[in-house]
């Protein structure tokens, strides 16, 4: 199976060897190079902050900016194993007949490269943000070229120059503002416009302002407040509320009574959670005159909220045109991929039947669920588990592959922890190996039983396959 190698980090580790680098630091931008203004009192704030709450290292920038290692990350290089495993999500949806749009976060470190200090040169790195754009640029077009339709925010960021890009991010956390994921919906909307052709099921929506000021509290400023030597404030945005307009009394009492063309769904992390305070779902009903239903979940990372969407009533089950998929985190790719590949791609191609169908079993009231596995044709990974359980407070799981002739390979899965009331569980068999597994045990963690079925898929024929990249 795929090893988890996404991103390589080109980071210079010596002062000295970056002051010798005279030349590339003369090639910034000139967007990158401030004579800004230290606001606040960290001592010790790179040294000290892998040790708070939120583990990683912090630098403090101009005007009040804070930022993690991670947001200065000079090279996105995706691997082939992970170019593989968006492709075969993207495959999948294609043939449920769903159009995805992936949506990778601007980097913070690109959208506020003017106060980010000494022109990059950092204690223990060197941060060039026009060079992390150019390869930003060439990961989402590696995307493209394998068929993924992939949003380029740097590219919006190009064709919006009226837009005070300064204002994208919060200073003192890591997400955008309402503003910032305005820009964004705008931009998404013109693209969705011009994939689902002509809406004629339009409808009005207005934003207005709440004047209501909303204070985020996530973990960054949490962590800050741990090590600075005075307070450091937090920060609030200004809320937005989108709100369908009923121009009379006959369009609300007409409202819902024929379902509507089911058009965009979104998933994805805090960025996008209607939860939050930053509305994107709000401004792009607004932009793309036309509802959308939200799924994203607020810390639920790469996976959570996709993997829910693919078992809620309301999500794959629709079967919508267009899934937007947003993640904010890069890394977290360099964490998932083998997840994504041999968990998220079978809950999206779904149960199976017929030809398709190899084996079934159904299981009493028990925490041991064993399965004989018949002679497979052609790989392993092209087969894979599609558990049903009656009981939806399941948590832990861990399978047991037996072989012919070989050790037994044991894969531990835990449900989403944001995400309640699954009671599937769908696990591609395990490649890699010479032979196929003979027998699978599937044990329930947590002193938990259920009853159920479990059934041996084989994915369709030819639905893994190259796409013309649409973008």
């Amino acid at each position: 199976m795929m090893q988890a190698n996404s991103f390589s980090t080109a980071r210079l580790l010596s002062v000295s060897s970056i002051v010798g680098m005279a030349a590339l630091t003369c090639a910034l931008s000139a967007a990158s190079v401030s004579a800004g203004e230290i606001l606040y009192k960290c001592e010790g704030l790179e040294e000290k902050s892998p040790q708070t709450s939120i583990a990683v290292k912090m630098y403090q920038g101009y005007g009040g900016w804070f930022f993690r290692e991670g947001d200065m990350e000079n090279m996105y290089e995706l691997s082939a194993e992970t170019l593989d495993a968006f492709k075969d999500v993207n495959d999948a949806l294609r043939h449920r007949g769903i159009h995805l749009i992936l949506v990778p976060m601007l980097p913070r470190g690109i959208a506020g490269a003017q106060f980010i200090p000494n022109g990059g040169i950092l204690s223990d790195m060197f941060y060039d943000p026009a060079f992390s754009a150019e390869q930003f640029r060439a990961m989402v077009q590696s995307l493209r070229d394998v068929g993924i339709d992939a949003v380029d925010i740097t590219k919006i960021k190009d064709t919006e120059p009226d837009f005070d890009w300064n204002a994208y991010y919060l200073k003192r956390d890591i997400h955008w503002t309402p503003e910032g994921a305005k820009v964004v919906a705008k931009a998404l909307a013109e693209k969705i416009s011009g994939l689902a052709g002509d809406i004629t099921d339009t409808v009005e929506f207005k934003t207005e302002l709440t004047g209501k000021a909303a204070p985020i509290r996530f973990n960054m400023g949490k962590a800050l407040n741990e090590i600075c030597q005075e307070k450091i404030p937090t920060e609030s945005v200004t809320g937005y509320s989108t709100k369908r307009n009923v121009d009379n009394l006959d369009a609300l009492l007409t409202e819902g009574d024929t379902p509507g063309r089911e058009l965009v769904h979104v998933v994805g992390t805090s960025f996008t959670d209607e939860r939050m305070d930053f509305n994107f779902n709000g401004f792009l009903r607004e932009a793309l005159k036309h509802d959308v239903s939200g799924f994203s979940i607020a810390g639920g990372g790469l996976t959570q909220s996709i993997y829910g969407w693919t078992q809620n009533a309301n999500g794959l089950a629709k079967k919508p045109e267009i899934l937007v998929w947003e993640y904010s985190d890069l890394q977290s790719v360099l964490r998932s991929v083998d997840y994504v590949d041999e968990t998220i791609v079978p809950a999206i191609v779904g149960d199976c039947d017929g030809k398709l169908k190899l084996a079934e079993k159904t299981f009493d009231e028990t925490d041991t669920v064993d399965l004989d596995l018949p002679a497979l044709v052609g790989k392993a990974s092209d087969h894979y588990l599609a558990y049903t359980f009656t009981n939806k407070a399941l948590t832990g799981f861990q399978s047991s592959y037996s072989y012919a002739n070989g050790p037994a390979k044991n894969v531990s899965f835990e449900n989403p922890s944001r995400v309640s009331g699954l009671a599937k569980l769908y696990q591609a068999l395990p490649g890699g190996t010479r032979n196929a597994p003979v027998h699978v045990r599937l044990e329930i963690e947590g002193a938990a039983k259920s009853a159920g079925s479990v059934k041996l898929c084989r994915y369709p024929e030819r639905i893994f396959q190259n796409a013309a990249t649409s973008n």
